[in-house]
């Protein structure tokens, strides 16, 4: 009796005791830390006087707590700051009245500022430098979707907006970019995910290094859905093909990439700037083709050195009349299908940007430009690929065998003239996420941009 009333107790104080206990807040983590949307990272210069911090937590800070364990030292004087928190109080957004050439310390230091009293356990410090005066030479590349701008456009005494993501600010007044060396313009595809694709350029430059002398620029060709009442949209897919956009300002998706370009090359603003590489996948990959051949740019800016990269379009133009027979192995001029020499397979029925423009001249133009058909091999499961259109089938059976024929109608038809290579991904299909986040790409990268 006695050993069963001691066990009773025994539980009962057991039973209290883990009663009592409540759960230790956990510890609080930054998950980044950003300089106008680029990573602020210890040592970085050329900081400009107006910039926004931010800090992003893994849970909801204490606003006064943050405040208390946060500091901005200069030459050992502290700098008042202004701390305002969104995303439900885990985004500290941190600014300051900032001056030239002076060297900053922006402390957190360890301690409870969670809302729920969690922890931050590793204090945080990051070293930075203003820049000499209002001119700015160098930036980190942003690299998060916030780096979106917008260009006006008039033509014709009206103007539209043109949105496109930029790892640059490129159209700041008072930069003069001392680094940039090359560009790299990178189309989206039939989805118009120019987000997506930017992060997938994004993610290639810095694997291969490149991040910080080149500029990534992801222009968005929008659908009416996506647009207001002044940006320029496509109702259909015809912006691939360097055709107007609708809406109120009807103007060329082609000249839009010029106007980007007119940027790139201005000497007072990109003093170093010497490449250029546009690239595209799927519909991009079509829209790269044919802008290659028709773009005015690069006649213009002789100086610049300029690229194309087309990544497996199913859609391709061709110079002449006649077609890739797989099976005989041979060329022929095919009698049964109207149409399939229209823009942009062929130059008949070309777009308004062409006006003025011969079939030979262009023709030429095309042979003579350097472009790359970047090409995955696996043919498997493309849902997409236009197997109906007699115009489609006569390109090749699949994606990747009509990228092989284009490049064999080069060759046959303009030996030794033309400067079109091949670069084929093995293993990988119609996916623009592994074409370009593949080690042949950032080969390729490598090669063109260093």
């Amino acid at each position: 009796m006695k050993l069963k009333l001691m066990l009773l107790v025994i539980l009962s104080m057991a039973l209290v005791s883990c009663g009592d206990q409540t759960p230790a807040p956990k510890n609080l983590i930054i998950i980044s830390a950003t300089i106008n949307g680029a990573a602020l990272t210890d040592g970085l210069s050329g900081v400009q006087i107006d910039s926004e911090i931010s800090l992003v937590f893994d849970a909801s800070v204490d606003l006064d707590q943050l405040k208390a364990h946060l500091s901005l030292e200069a030459e050992d004087t502290m700098v008042p700051v202004e701390v305002l928190l969104s995303n439900a109080q885990s985004k500290a957004q941190i600014t300051a009245d900032l001056s030239y050439k002076t060297q900053y310390t922006l402390t957190l230091s360890v301690g409870e500022i969670g809302a729920s009293g969690e922890s931050l356990q590793e204090g945080f410090m990051v070293n930075f430098t203003t820049a000499e005066d209002e001119i700015i030479r160098e930036l980190a590349p942003c690299t998060n979707l916030s780096c979106i701008e917008t260009l006006e456009v008039e033509d014709q005494g009206q103007s539209a907006s043109f949105d496109f993501y930029s790892s640059h600010p490129i159209l700041l007044e008072n930069a003069q970019w001392e680094t940039l060396r090359n560009a790299v313009i990178v189309v989206h595809g039939q989805n118009r995910d120019a987000d997506n694709y930017f992060t997938y350029l994004t993610t290639a430059l810095r694997n291969t290094e490149l991040q910080n002398n080149t500029v990534l620029l992801a222009p968005w060709f929008k659908e009416e859905s996506d647009a207001n009442d002044q940006d320029f949209y496509w109702n259909t897919s015809s912006w691939r093909e360097g055709q107007p956009s609708n809406g109120h300002v009807r103007i060329s998706s082609f000249a839009l990439v010029d106007n980007l370009i007119n940027i790139l090359v201005d000497k007072s603003r990109f003093p170093v700037l010497e490449k250029i590489l546009v690239t595209g996948h799927s519909s991009g990959g079509l829209f790269t083709h044919v802008y290659a051949g028709a773009n005015f740019s690069q006649s213009i800016h002789s100086a610049i050195d300029f690229e194309y990269v087309v990544a497996n379009s199913q859609y391709l133009y061709y110079p002449n009349n006649y077609r890739y027979n797989e099976q005989a192995g041979t060329f022929f001029e095919p009698s049964d299908c109207a149409g399939y020499n229209y823009w942009p397979l062929g130059f008949q029925s070309a777009p308004s940007y062409l006006n003025g423009l011969s079939p030979e001249d262009f023709n030429g133009q095309f042979a003579g430009r350097k472009v790359v058909y970047f090409l995955g091999n696996n043919t498997s499961n493309d849902g997409a690929l236009n197997t109906s259109d007699c115009s489609a089938t006569l390109l090749g059976s699949t994606r990747y065998q009509r990228g092989e024929n284009i490049f064999t109608f080069m060759n046959a038809y303009y030996p030794g003239q033309h400067a079109h290579t091949r670069s084929i991904v093995d293993g990988i299909g119609h996916d623009g996420q592994g074409m370009f986040l593949s080690q042949e790409f950032s080969i390729l990268l490598s090669e063109k941009l260093n």
